[in-house]
């Protein structure tokens, strides 16, 4: 039997996080994986397994040194990581959205800074013409790709007088169609990533003229709502279980 690693949060993450790990895991069940759980912090001997999924990897922004160095340790291991290392590595610095914008894939519109603060916002104010800096008024489209192969689409709404849209924090998700030209926008930001993502969530929103624009690529720990695949989770389980037994480079 195949044997695969989740890492999960360090035992003092503050949020709840069993809601996203076990639909992937029993996804992975349900095609013949044994699945076991190790906090990413302490991962311990990877030997005896057959894949490490870095998939609720949650806080890593908040130990960041500590991603790196683990990440570092992935790439030596004979064990495979999926998604590969130097994918993570990329994913990890929000900047990759300047590059998907400098090859001509519609991103929203980003100011990086170091750290935030109030002069910070009031330069992005400036910069934008606008007081408002968030603005999700009709919700975040999420597309769920296997090795460039689109599974499902959701919506996220927030709840009233937020912009934040995890369920934890009031946000809701429903199953929806893919919006007109979205697989191939998730495809073409994915194309432009340093790896092919085996796993991916592309999240965008539409613009003040309607256009979708990237907000993000979810390639390390995404919540899949698998839940809502019309397969639940059987491309994904497939797409994992030959990237095993037909490993790529991971470089």
């Amino acid at each position: 039997m195949t044997h695969v690693l989740i890492l999960v949060p360090d035992p003092a993450y503050p949020e709840p996080w069993a809601w996203a790990f076990h639909v992937e895991a029993e996804a992975l069940r349900a095609a013949g994986f044994e699945v076991s759980a190790r906090p990413w912090t302490a991962p311990g001997d990877l030997a005896p397994f057959d894949a490490v999924l870095p998939l609720v990897v949650w806080g890593y922004h908040e130990r960041y040194e500590e991603w790196l160095a683990l990440l570092d340790r992935l790439e030596r291991e004979p064990v495979p990581t999926i998604n590969p290392p130097p994918l993570l590595r990329w994913n990890s610095d929000k900047a990759y959205l300047a590059e998907l914008d400098a090859v001509g894939v519609p991103t929203v519109h980003t100011l990086a800074v170091d750290a935030l603060d109030e002069q910070c916002l009031r330069e992005a104010r400036d910069q934008f013409g606008s007081d408002r800096l968030v603005v999700a008024a009709h919700g975040e489209y999420s597309l769920m790709l296997f090795a460039d192969r689109f599974s499902h689409a959701i919506l996220k709404r927030p709840k009233s007088g937020d912009f934040r849209v995890q369920p934890h924090l009031g946000g809701t998700e429903r199953p929806c169609e893919a919006p007109e030209g979205s697989i191939a926008l998730a495809k073409s930001a994915l194309a432009a990533a340093p790896a092919e993502a085996l796993y991916a969530r592309v999240d965008m929103v539409a613009d003040e003229d309607g256009a979708l624009r990237i907000m993000e690529l979810e390639l390390i720990e995404p919540a899949l709502w698998l839940q809502h695949a019309p397969d639940k989770g059987a491309g994904f389980a497939s797409t994992i279980r030959r990237a095993i037994e037909q490993p790529l480079a991971q470089g």
